[in-house]
């Protein structure tokens, strides 16, 4: 009996966890590109893809730019801040 459950689950967490290395090789080269562009001194909005679902992990995705005129989502103020990027970052409108 005690089998029976196991397999499931263990398959369940095997999932997550593919979900979740993909989710964080993504986001790693995400990070790697905006520290790349904040050592060339790019002052210049960078609106960046969207990341795979995340899985089990929790995860605040940013926002796309609503508008030329619009304030920076609060969402995208928090990485901008936290990393002190020189720059604004939004996600692509797709």
């Amino acid at each position: 009996m005690t089998v029976l459950i196991l397999i499931p689950v263990t398959n369940n967490y095997y999932q997550n966890f593919k979900i979740a290395k993909k989710f964080a090789k993504a986001y790693d080269q995400r990070l790697d590109y905006l520290m790349e562009e904040k050592k060339a001194n790019n002052t210049k909005a960078i609106y960046l893809k969207p990341l795979p679902p995340s899985g089990v992990l929790q995860f605040m995705e940013i926002l796309p730019q609503k508008n030329a005129s619009d304030e920076l989502p609060y969402d995208n103020w928090v990485y901008v801040k936290y990393f002190d990027l020189p720059f604004n970052i939004f996600l692509i409108n797709e």
